[in-house]
């Protein structure tokens, strides 16, 4: 997708994607974001003001939205909404 339409698609999205979803879920989630878009995982966690997630890694997510996120941009919202929609969690 070109990027222009990924910053497009990052301004329709909703916390959908993270209904159901615990801290460790959304931890995993940007840890997998960060590596698409070539970051270090915990420098993306930082930008996005969500390392509170480590302390109640269980507990179910209540933070923002992708689209909502702060300090990222369109692309990095847009890539965070499309590995939340297909992201799986570890079978144990």
């Amino acid at each position: 997708m070109p990027i222009e339409q990924e910053g497009q698609a990052a301004q329709g999205m909703n916390k959908g994607a993270a209904t159901g979803k615990t801290n460790q879920d959304m931890i995993n989630v940007l840890y997998k974001a960060a590596k698409e878009l070539g970051m270090a995982e915990w420098t993306l966690i930082q930008k996005v003001e969500l390392t509170h997630l480590t302390d109640d890694r269980p507990a179910a997510y209540s933070g923002p939205a992708p689209a909502d996120m702060p300090g990222i941009d369109e692309k990095q919202k847009a890539v965070i909404q499309k590995v939340l929609e297909n992201y799986k969690r570890p079978e144990k």
